[in-house]
């Protein structure tokens, strides 16, 4: 798309007369195109991990001539990826409170770029290095991934104006689901070609360095940073973001620490990602162990997270919905639905 046919397009007022209500396409919706893209590709970097493990150490190809064929027992294959999710979750606080205040451009295009590197990097790194070798590269590379989510909501809150955050929020949010989804039938029929598990790594870096390339060429850290953003829509992005802008409230971190409430909300949360490690993990291996193939068992694996981004999906307008039938909350209290999800 032409960028400065865009430019124009705003400026001389080609939808109509844009007021605070009435605009409505503009760039920063190509820009939340292309952090949906960049959601998918770390989404599909993070599914692909388990298939490309199991690939390292198919017992089927012990004799191929192509790649070489490791012999990893479960201790090893699960300190390797467990590794990532331990450098997620090392960085998932650190990057909450310093990385959102410096989020933008530079950090999602650094990101992408070091997961292009690693992923290039990694066939040499489990031939030379060996599994722990792995292990330290997996750590940085989750390390990055809990990095993206921060730096992704700080580009989102510069780009969105609040009354439009509600339905780009869901879809940007869930991009890393859908790139999870695709990632597993697709890395197990990249397992399947002669490069085997090499190729998934190299897959991986070709899409990383290229969303790397694309964020840091097309896109900008605020709407005022963007050339293809006409004045027009600058001032209706920057008059909404002024009119709801947030309150920077104090921490009582003391007082959370001792809410028994938050300790239950963060205790179901970590469940819910135990689960979710779970599933990405071990479901692909546990299908083989009924003599599916890799490629197979990476296919049916799919399912679960379909599920799971379907549920995400159909929750949350479900129990908006349930709160417009008149006097549910003097039946059903929202403490009692969190429970309930919780629970499910």
């Amino acid at each position: 798309m032409d960028v400065e046919f865009l430019r124009y397009q705003f400026e001389d007022g080609y939808y109509g007369v844009i007021t605070k209500n009435g605009f409505k396409i503009g760039v920063r919706h190509i820009q939340m195109m292309y952090m949906l893209a960049s959601a998918i590709s770390i989404g599909f970097i993070r599914g692909s991990m388990g298939v490309a493990v199991l690939a390292v150490i198919d017992p089927t190809r012990r004799d191929d001539t192509y790649i070489k064929i490791h012999n990893w027992d479960g201790k090893i294959q699960g300190s390797v990826l467990s590794s990532f999710f331990f450098g997620y979750a090392l960085m998932v606080l650190p990057s909450e409170l310093f990385l959102r205040r410096f989020g933008g451009k530079l950090q999602t295009t650094v990101i992408l770029l070091i997961n292009g590197v690693l992923c290039v990097a990694m066939p040499t790194i489990i031939n030379k290095g060996g599994w722990v070798a792995a292990c330290n590269a997996m750590l940085f590379m989750g390390m990055t991934h809990a990095c993206f989510h921060t730096v992704n909501r700080s580009l989102f809150e510069q780009w969105m104006p609040p009354n439009e955050r509600k339905i780009f929020s869901c879809l940007i949010y869930g991009g890393v689901q859908i790139g999870i989804i695709i990632a597993l039938p697709i890395s197990g029929l990249l397992s399947s070609a002669p490069l085997g598990w090499e190729l998934v790594y190299y897959s991986l870096a070709m899409l990383a360095l290229s969303m790397a390339i694309i964020s840091g060429t097309l896109t900008a850290s605020s709407p005022g940073d963007h050339q293809a953003v006409g004045d027009a829509e600058k001032e209706f992005i920057k008059n909404t973001l002024i009119n709801y802008k947030k309150k920077e409230i104090k921490r009582p971190w003391r007082q959370i620490l001792k809410s028994l409430r938050f300790w239950a909300v963060a205790s179901a949360h970590a469940s819910s990602n135990a689960i979710f490690v779970f599933f990405i993990i071990h479901t692909p291996s546990y299908l083989m162990t009924y003599g599916m193939s890799l490629e197979n068992s990476a296919w049916y694996s799919m399912f679960t997270f379909i599920a799971m981004a379907v549920t995400y999906t159909v929750m949350s307008p479900f129990i908006d919905w349930i709160y417009t039938i008149r006097y549910i909350h003097y039946v059903f209290s929202a403490s009692f639905f969190r429970k309930l999800i919780n629970g499910l």
